[in-house]
């Protein structure tokens, strides 16, 4: 190759560059291409609580309902934890709850840590069902 020739170089973690070389530089070039595609590049992973779902089945720990929407003062002088609080509207009433639980007793001892003043309650796609419903359905 000539001085100040380009050379196209492609790979799947570097992406294209273009770079120009001397031929001392070229093997020298290429070899820190090669060690740098080789580096694996770190991936932040995001750990789901186990005590959370993604099914349209789940038990959840309701701690408040009203007419009206609740706000975010009223929200957190009712609940003040770290899990998400969960909003869902029907018959009238704004229910609020954390936590998307697979079994009562996860559910049980998530509310006894988060020192929640409330009670269990079930949903099916956004449809409040009886837990019963809910256990049944999760078993299958």
């Amino acid at each position: 190759m000539n001085p100040g020739t380009a050379v196209l170089v492609t790979g799947a973690s570097i992406g294209t560059a273009v770079i120009v070389a001397s031929p001392a530089e070229e093997t020298e070039t290429a070899q820190t291409l090669i060690e740098e595609e080789a580096t694996p590049i770190p991936v932040e992973e995001k750990i789901i609580p186990e005590h959370t779902v993604n099914s349209t089945v789940f038990l959840s720990i309701q701690f408040l309902a009203d007419k009206q929407q609740a706000s975010a003062e009223k929200l957190s002088q009712t609940y003040n934890g770290s899990i998400e609080v969960i909003e869902m509207v029907g018959d009238g009433w704004y229910r609020y709850s954390i936590g998307k639980f697979t079994d009562v007793e996860t559910a049980r001892n998530t509310m006894k840590s988060e020192g929640i003043q409330g009670f269990i309650v079930a949903y099916n796609k956004e449809q409040r069902i009886s837990v019963r419903e809910a256990m049944e359905l999760l078993k299958q």
